[in-house]
């Protein structure tokens, strides 16, 4: 199996905690379709290398040490997904080179085609929501890269962002997407303002006892939803600047409650082929009770009485 420079296919983004992680596990049940864990990476390369050829040792350096919230390297997450053992998968990845030096895109095509090529895939994507940020950088990347956007009710993005340690470390220290503070040398930093001490034996994250940062025992819900609001509008803003018929948004409560024609829609989008029933057995993997699971909880009734007006602004009901 062959790959070249056209991978990735496509992005997935979105404010996340809005389905992005869905429409990963449904798009990978078509048979020609691979798309890896979150990476992160790609505009910290953008931001060292841009477009030069440099050497694929240095790429790499900056791939190993991309760190996820909770410790773990982003490459770590994606590795162990794929039974891989790190120095096996270097000596593959390097193996396939056919020069010491290349550019981001280079070396990208060989990583996800090599990841795909393990799942017999042909085409490969990639799910990382913050992504949305910076699809512009992207496309000058990947020209002929597409974009998903799904996005969420507010509303039920908050009650789950408040509850995930990557966001309560967004809103604490008021940062609004995860690859500004994911490279070794910051993640460091930021981890030098965080105490570990025990949780509340009711606590969501006592059984974790994962760092809390420091004077942030409480955070408010209406601070998560202001970074979904402003995740959702800088997405936006972003894809304003993008080539025509590349972008695309879908809806969360869409997809649960209508998901073969919306798969079918987003194949026809991607230029996917035909396979099989693969949208039929996918859509068998979604519950469509989600859609309304917070409808009646106190939080989400008093975000409803706050940001009405808010939310009919940006295209969702009250």
């Amino acid at each position: 199996m062959t790959h070249n420079g056209t991978l990735p296919r496509f992005f997935i983004v979105g404010t996340g905690r809005c389905g992005t992680t869905l429409l990963r596990k449904l798009l990978v049940q078509h048979p020609d379709v691979y798309i890896p864990q979150e990476t992160h990476w790609l505009p910290i390369l953008a931001n060292y290398f841009g477009m030069q050829r440099v050497p694929h040792t240095e790429i790499f350096r900056v791939v190993e040490n991309t760190y996820m919230a909770k410790g773990k390297t982003a490459l770590e997450r994606i590795l162990k997904e794929n039974a891989l053992e790190p120095e096996d998968f270097r000596q593959d990845l390097f193996s396939r080179f056919g020069a010491s030096a290349g550019t981001v895109p280079d070396f990208m095509a060989v990583f996800y085609g090599l990841l795909a090529e393990r799942n017999g895939a042909s085409i490969c994507g990639d799910k990382t929501p913050d992504y949305g940020f910076c699809m512009t950088m992207l496309q000058q990347f990947w020209p002929q890269a597409k974009f998903i956007h799904i996005f969420r009710d507010g509303r039920d993005v908050a009650l789950s962002m408040s509850k995930v340690l990557s966001f309560r470390y967004l809103v604490a220290w008021e940062i609004n997407h995860w690859f500004g503070i994911a490279y070794k040398k910051q993640y460091e930093q930021k981890q030098a303002l965080v105490v570990r001490s025990p949780a509340p034996s009711k606590s969501w994250f006592a059984h974790w006892r994962k760092p809390i940062p420091l004077q942030q025992p409480e955070l408010p819900l209406e601070r998560f939803y202001e970074l979904w609001r402003s995740r959702l509008l800088r997405i936006r803003d972003e894809a304003h600047r993008l080539s025509r018929d590349c972008y695309q948004e879908i809806r969360y409560a869409d997809l649960l409650s209508n998901p073969i024609p919306l798969l079918r829609h987003i194949s026809q989008f991607l230029n996917l082929p035909e396979r099989g029933n693969w949208m039929k057995e996918a859509s068998t993997m979604i519950n469509a009770e989600n859609v309304q699971k917070n409808l009646d909880t106190p939080d989400y009734v008093r975000l409803t009485s706050q940001y009405a007006s808010d939310l009919t602004a940006l295209g969702f009901e009250p």
